[in-house]
């Protein structure tokens, strides 16, 4: 009976392990990372500015009018979609360029372990990206949102990780067979900011466009996060979250699929270890 909660601990430890591992990584490289927090004050300031032109859309009234909160929740939900997108795939990519990958898959450590403490710094970096966005927003732009709509855009950011951590999965799935760079990232920041409404209201697409843009989860998640912020009612958010925990849940189980055949066909042809 205490062989479960020691197992547990093992592997508790193992994705602190890692996220420690990456921290340390990371903060080697700090002037970088300093960088693209301070880079958020320019889309912030260029969005507040075009908003100026901007207010009083029609297509806005059902968002609160503003257009300058419009797309800085469009501004937060593309960075929560890159988040999910990339953080698996970047660790995968990272491993196999350094020829660590077979070394670290060889460990009885489980999958969703390493992928759980892969996780870890990106998330806490998003984290501080997304507050940085509203504090800027809020404290130098004026901009306004729903207080109680903020504990019911948590679950809708979580799960838009979610669904987009399946994407991810999928990307990392591709590295491992093709052993080439990420390439879902800048596609789905593109696809974000031009299909799902990020920087303005689908409505205003052709009809064939707003199909593409219902296909994306960050569409679900913009509007989502939108509802709550944004509107009187927060829990009108309901629909797009369960949208959202729909489609992490069948993208999940399938990336994870995909990565384990992928890494088994990898150990087989002895690539896991080159690049």
């Amino acid at each position: 009976m205490s062989a479960l909660p020691a197992l547990r601990s093992s592997n508790r430890d193992r994705v602190v392990a890692l996220g420690r591992r990456d921290l340390k990584i990371e903060l080697s490289y700090h002037f970088g990372q300093l960088m693209q927090l301070l880079s958020i004050v320019f889309p912030v300031a260029t969005y507040f500015y075009i908003a100026q032109l901007v207010n009083g859309s029609p297509e806005l009234s059902g968002y609160g009018g503003g257009y300058f909160e419009f797309v800085l929740v469009g501004l937060v939900g593309t960075t929560l979609a890159t988040l999910g997108s990339q953080m698996f795939s970047s660790m995968i990519s990272r491993e196999q360029s350094e020829g660590t990958l077979a070394s670290i898959l060889s460990t009885p450590t489980p999958l969703w372990v390493l992928l759980l403490g892969a996780s870890l710094f990106p998330m806490g970096f998003a984290v501080v990206e997304v507050l940085i966005y509203l504090a800027l927003g809020v404290g130098l732009f004026g901009a306004e949102f729903s207080a109680t709509g903020l504990l019911v855009a948590i679950p809708v950011a979580a799960l838009d990780v979610a669904a987009f951590a399946g994407i991810g999965i999928l990307s990392a799935a591709f590295i491992v067979v093709t052993k080439r760079g990420e390439p879902v990232t800048p596609l789905i920041r593109a696809a974000t900011t031009l299909f799902a409404g990020a920087v303005f209201p689908i409505a205003l697409l052709p009809l064939p466009l707003q199909f593409v843009g219902r296909m994306l989860p960050s569409y679900y998640a913009i509007e989502g996060l939108r509802a709550a912020l944004l509107t009187d009612d927060p829990l009108s958010a309901w629909d797009e979250m369960l949208v959202l925990a729909v489609m992490a849940a069948v993208l999940l189980p399938l990336s994870m699929w995909a990565l384990t055949k992928a890494l088994r066909w990898g150990r087989i042809s002895g690539t896991l270890s080159s690049f």
